[in-house]
């Protein structure tokens, strides 16, 4: 075989490489993407429920940690997929913001129990599923998006797409949740919107990153 009928060989099944957008493009589609799943689930639940609010106060304190964590993700992920930001390991501050969302409502929840302890145990009394299920609509829409955008571009590290996807997906669930949910009740908020928030991003994340390893290693 000569030179020439070997790389006549070897580029038989090569493919143009396709360049990346830039990074300010890519992360203005996936956050202008997210925020339009999120403004729509609003929508719904509005229609469905009859009920809006915009967070003020403390609530708008909390929305401020979870917009912030939905944006700082957003960009941790799309860093994640571009070779010349990628890196191997994961990022703590999402988590950080999230656990200063905690860190308010526990705030709160200790001034009411304080105040009146009988008021501050009341959500005890109550099974809200709903809101768990209003995070959901707005994250599972959020999360595909973002595994879509993500995955086209350099995945080195799997763990991290997920990981970020995650967050960013079930952050912006609680933060569209909060012009829904009209009770500011502090233990409502940590059981049926912080909890569900933390153990979706756990089982997510390990899920979805056992589920690649099995199917591409």
């Amino acid at each position: 075989m000569n030179q020439t009928d070997l790389i006549q060989q070897l580029s038989t099944n090569l493919k143009p490489v396709r360049l990346q957008k830039s990074f300010a493009w890519r992360l203005t589609v996936l956050i202008s993407s997210c925020v339009v799943i999120a403004l729509i689930g609003v929508y719904y639940w509005f229609l469905k429920k009859a009920e809006f609010h915009i967070p003020e106060g403390r609530s708008a304190i909390e929305g401020l940690f979870l917009l912030i964590t939905f944006m700082l993700s957003s960009i941790l992920g799309t860093k994640a997929v571009t070779p010349t930001t990628s890196r191997p390991t994961s990022s703590k501050k999402p988590l950080l913001l999230l656990a200063s969302w905690v860190a308010v409502l526990l705030a709160g929840f200790v001034l009411v129990y304080l105040e009146h302890k009988q008021e501050a145990l009341i959500a005890l009394k109550y099974n809200t599923w709903l809101c768990p299920m209003v995070i959901l609509t707005i994250a599972t829409p959020s999360l595909a998006v973002s595994l879509f955008y993500f995955f086209r571009g350099a995945v080195l590290y799997p763990f991290q797409v997920f990981f970020y996807s995650s967050i960013l997906s079930l952050s912006l669930g609680a933060f569209g949740l909060s012009f829904i949910c009209p009770w500011t009740d502090p233990l409502h908020e940590i059981l049926w919107h912080v909890i569900p928030v933390f153990i979706l991003i756990g089982l997510v994340t390990c899920l979805f990153d056992k589920a690649y390893k099995w199917l591409f290693s």
